[in-house]
């Protein structure tokens, strides 16, 4: 055994807080995400409106902090400053998982209320 050498423990570590941040970000895209498949299955023709809902997509968690900070901008800014505030919630969130197993179940139970509750109101929001 005298040539086999063991990894070092820097490299442990590192695959380690990889493995923790992967985890974070499976658990956390599904739990801000899937709330708006309602989009997906709405019945509801598949018209230029629905597209551009679909195209928002990656916004629509930050849709209503969007509207109440950037209401009266164009709609190129309200989309960009959607995506920067989603931007910053899911970083934010896949950090505050990535930190251990209780914050992670934490976290994404309330992020998952949190969703789900802007989903029933991007949904009145459509439907308008």
């Amino acid at each position: 055994m005298r040539g086999r050498r063991r990894p070092r423990p820097d490299i442990r570590r590192r695959a380690s807080r990889r493995g923790r941040w992967l985890r974070s970000l499976a658990v956390t895209l599904p739990c801000v995400y899937l709330p708006y498949a309602w989009l997906l299955f709405t019945d509801y023709p598949w018209s230029s409106y629905r597209w551009h809902w679909v195209a928002m997509w990656p916004g629509l968690p930050a849709l209503f902090p969007t509207q109440f900070l950037l209401g009266r901008f164009s709609g190129a800014v309200e989309m960009a400053g959607m995506g920067v505030l989603a931007a910053i919630l899911v970083s934010t969130v896949v950090y505050l998982c990535s930190r251990s197993t209780h914050w992670l179940i934490a976290v994404a139970a309330i992020v998952l209320t949190l969703s789900s509750l802007n989903s029933f109101g991007a949904w009145h929001a459509f439907r308008m």
